[in-house]
């Protein structure tokens, strides 16, 4: 099975391909004049040819559909519904705090993220939930967080018990590429359907409104 993979709602645009059993990803950083999801179609292109690939050639698709950067789920989800739509493949959508829970699984962690308007994502089962900050402390139940940048001043701010170890996953330079594609892969073995229009971001609230200003 040949699976392109992309992510584009997290902190950078991860890109890779499991071709039979290799792996190979590609990882792109925001910079002074894009936004980092601006590279996703460049990306895919050239992660293709760079691996004798055709989008034709490509089994499944998977994305990260959320929750995350609002800009970054709606081009990763749109590119991952069109190419499926068009190409009649299936594509599957994981979730941002599952993909950071298999990154890291190896040390059984809480994944908290920032969620700003005062509060955290955090999974309870198979449930991603709002908890407001004040109350992340009744939440974390593991000995080890998984958090954001802004994630990590929040709860050095909110948290009631240091004792556990908090990870900023921005600052350890991980491929989260590699974890969408294994969880993309064992979802795929018991559900032999992914179609294009089950797939919707997971925006968990609602997207910021923009107000426009009136001219006088």
């Amino acid at each position: 099975m040949n699976i392109l993979a992309f992510d584009t709602s997290l902190n950078k645009t991860y890109i890779a391909v499991l071709k039979d059993d290799t792996f190979v990803s590609k990882i792109y950083e925001s910079d002074e004049k894009n936004y980092h999801s601006a590279y996703l179609i460049i990306g895919i292109k050239n992660i293709l040819e760079e691996n004798n690939l055709t989008l034709q050639d490509i089994d499944l698709f998977a994305v990260n559909h959320g929750p995350g950067s609002f800009t970054g789920i709606r081009a990763g989800v749109t590119v991952a519904k069109t190419l499926a739509k068009e190409l009649n493949k299936n594509v599957i959508g994981i979730n941002s705090l599952d993909i950071l829970h298999k990154a890291y699984e190896n040390l059984e962690p809480d994944i908290v993220l920032d969620a700003r308007r005062e509060q955290f994502y955090f999974k309870k089962g198979d449930k991603i939930e709002l908890i407001p900050y004040c109350e992340v402390s009744n939440s974390i139940t593991k000995n080890v967080i998984i958090t954001d940048s802004s994630g990590l001043i929040r709860l050095s701010e909110y948290l009631k018990d240091d004792s556990a170890k908090i990870i900023n996953y921005e600052d350890d330079n991980i491929d989260l590429s590699k974890a969408l594609i294994l969880l993309a892969k064992e979802k795929a073995q018991s559900v032999s359907n992914f179609s294009w229009n089950n797939l919707n971001p997971a925006y968990i609230q609602a997207p910021p409104i923009h107000k426009k200003v009136a001219k006088n």
